[in-house]
């Protein structure tokens, strides 16, 4: 596979890739030379051949560079200026392989029409300030006067104010000073993206979360009315955001003229594989029909009756992180259905259990329940053995954070992970060589020195014995949830 990633800043989402698929070829393009330089040491620092890093700007992409099967753009359209702007859209179509994907992600009106208020108070307010934690710490000072001195009900201003307070609040600063405090801002209605993109010869697939696209969660009676009105996707999505007041969008773009087929059944997910990080709450049966429940990491809980579907998101459930394909899946939960007097499963019912299934299946994915994969292995542990080794992008990650910091690292399923103090220590040990007595044996002077603790009513554990016997239960865990966030490679 063939990637390119406009703004790829320091790689962060490229080395992964690169990390995990050593046949891929990963080219990242940035225009800051200190990001550019630190993505290069953690590419040389694992070794890799297939990650190729370049301090270059956008516009001086040509054809020349060749053709990728995937183009990735996220979080620049919107922030940079016409001629960049369009010189993406250039590249998604001058570079894209025949059959390639393209993804651009940008800020879209009519939700950036209230947000756009917020960002120019902002800007105004903080904008004389050359510090950018000044700056940052200025905007959420000056939101929170005004969210102060409106009126805590019956406003629609102040409860504007007050729900973009609440989401920056679980925002960094380096999304504030991003998407709010940027010198370029430029929000579009879809229908104008996808207009823009036309012209330079590309045509919409899909938003890369295909939930959007649905009018789940709306009454019948508009999305019928949406059905009437929107006799194409365009005017759909265009409605879809009005209806949601929508702010942000992450559109994938193929060639114009390519042939695709939209329907979402029960019969297009068999060639595909799913994973799930849902677990069972409580006990299971699932021999006869009858609501079982599920809960994801998030705390969001679904019910599932048929004892088709509930064996196939048990089997989900043990496997995880590592993806099942549709036919392993189906034949898992079929033998888990069987009674133990009977050897093999009924191959005649094996249709009907399919059909069902699949159409379990794609609601489960569009409740965001389940996620799709091609028919691949993740090299992730299954078991965390005896002397686990740690994916190589997340032992480098957990070496540079400091004794006694908590931190965030990448795990094989390409997403963050968060680690306390304890777990980034133990992380950096797992090269394959330590057992778990010797995990805890490196750590002992961590604790000795007050850099780690482990605490028992509050208070921090002195007694090495005692602090030793909790401490085989807490790694116990750890490597567990590390096992489970696709951190442990498989023996």
């Amino acid at each position: 596979t063939r990637v390119l990633e406009l703004g790829c800043a320091s790689g962060g989402n490229l080395i992964p890739f690169a990390t995990l698929w050593p046949d891929s070829r990963c080219v990242g393009v940035d225009s800051s030379q200190r990001q550019i330089e630190d993505g290069r040491a953690q590419v040389a620092q694992l070794g890799l051949t297939n990650c190729d890093l370049r301090h270059a700007s956008i516009l001086d992409i040509t054809p020349d560079w060749g053709q990728f099967d995937y183009i990735i753009c996220h979080g620049v359209w919107s922030w940079v200026p016409e001629d960049i702007r369009a010189q993406i859209l250039r590249v998604c179509h001058d570079n894209l392989a025949p059959q390639g994907v393209a993804y651009v992600s940008y800020n879209t009106y009519p939700g950036w029409h209230m947000r756009g208020a917020i960002r120019d108070l902002m800007r105004w307010h903080a904008g004389a300030l050359a510090d950018p934690q000044q700056k940052a710490q200025q905007a959420r000072a000056v939101l929170q006067f005004l969210c102060d001195s409106t009126p805590a009900e019956g406003d629609a201003y102040g409860l504007m104010l007050r729900n973009e307070a609440r989401l920056l609040a679980q925002q960094g600063d380096y999304y504030l000073l991003h998407d709010h405090l940027e010198e370029v801002n430029h929000p579009v209605y879809v229908h104008e993206f996808f207009a823009q993109a036309a012209a330079a010869g590309l045509e919409y697939l899909a938003e890369a979360n295909l939930q959007t696209m649905l009018p789940t969660g709306l009454p019948q009676a508009t999305a019928q009315t949406l059905a009437r009105i929107a006799p194409d996707i365009v005017r759909m999505e265009q409605y879809l955001d009005f209806l949601r007041n929508r702010t942000f969008r992450q559109t994938l773009l193929v060639h114009q003229g390519q042939k695709f087929n939209r329907d979402l059944t029960p019969e297009r997910l068999r060639a595909l594989a799913f994973s799930s990080a849902a677990q069972p709450v409580g006990v299971v049966d699932i021999q006869s029909p009858g609501n079982a429940q599920f809960a994801l990491p998030s705390g969001v809980q679904i019910g599932a009756v048929q004892p088709i579907t509930k064996a196939a998101l048990l089997q989900l459930s043990q496997s995880f992180p590592q993806p099942m394909a549709f036919d392993a899946l189906l034949d898992a939960a079929r033998a888990a259905l069987q009674p133990i007097s009977v050897a093999v499963p009924d191959a005649a019912t094996r249709p009907v259990d399919e059909a069902r299934l699949g159409s379990d299946l794609l609601q489960l994915l569009l409740s965001g329940v389940i996620e799709i994969w091609p028919q691949i292995a993740i090299p992730t542990a299954t078991d965390i053995g005896a002397t686990p080794r740690a994916w190589p992008l997340a032992l480098q990650q957990a070496r540079a954070i400091p004794d006694g910091s908590a931190g965030v690292v990448t795990g094989m399923r390409h997403e963050g992970v968060g680690l306390d103090p304890f777990s980034v220590r133990v992380l950096a040990l797992l090269d394959g060589h330590h057992d778990r007595s010797a995990i805890l044996d490196a750590l002992e002077p961590l604790f000795v020195a007050g850099t780690l603790n482990v605490n028992r009513d509050g208070k921090p554990v002195a007694d090495p014995i005692l602090r030793r016997g909790m401490l085989v239960t807490q790694l116990g865990n750890v490597l567990h949830n590390m096992q489970r966030f696709a951190l442990i490679m498989r023996a």
